[in-house]
């Protein structure tokens, strides 16, 4: 049972660094995301409308303007659905850190039996060699 629980202890702990792995990533992700944001939006006010060049310009500059603000509304619910994941794989985290912990009482539960154990086998061992002791002692003195 010792070698399950011990099996089961280096299976959790792969199964949270995996986690936290998926973790690290989303959050990268999340910058990496955040960031697309900050730019676009500092592209959109840098866009000035054309004092010259007529209505096809202007035309164009809204257009323009257009893209980007579409852009950084996907960028956005990008955004949203990256902090979903995040708070879904924190939970992940957070349960797998939890059984870890379970599975290391478990361990130290089973090692603790098995100690006892021994100390009991131990122990038989050095009554029967105790009384073989005092049946050899008899057996002299008889």
């Amino acid at each position: 049972m010792k070698k399950f629980a011990s099996v089961w202890v280096q299976l959790k702990a792969l199964a949270l660094e995996k986690i936290e792995q998926k973790l690290e990533s989303k959050r990268l992700e999340w910058r990496q995301n955040e960031r697309e944001i900050l730019d676009k939006q500092a592209q959109l006010s840098a866009f000035k409308n054309p004092e010259l060049g007529g209505m096809s310009l202007f035309l164009q500059t809204q257009q323009l303007k257009s893209a980007l603000r579409m852009e950084i509304e996907y960028y956005q619910q990008q955004g949203e659905n990256l902090i979903k994941d995040l708070k879904i794989l924190e939970k992940d985290c957070l349960l797998a850190n939890q059984e870890l912990e379970k599975a290391k009482i478990i361990l130290e539960n089973e090692k603790r039996k098995e100690k006892e154990v021994l100390e009991k086998k131990e122990q038989a061992l050095l009554d029967e060699n105790a009384m073989i002791l005092h049946w050899q002692k008899e057996g002299l003195h008889a």
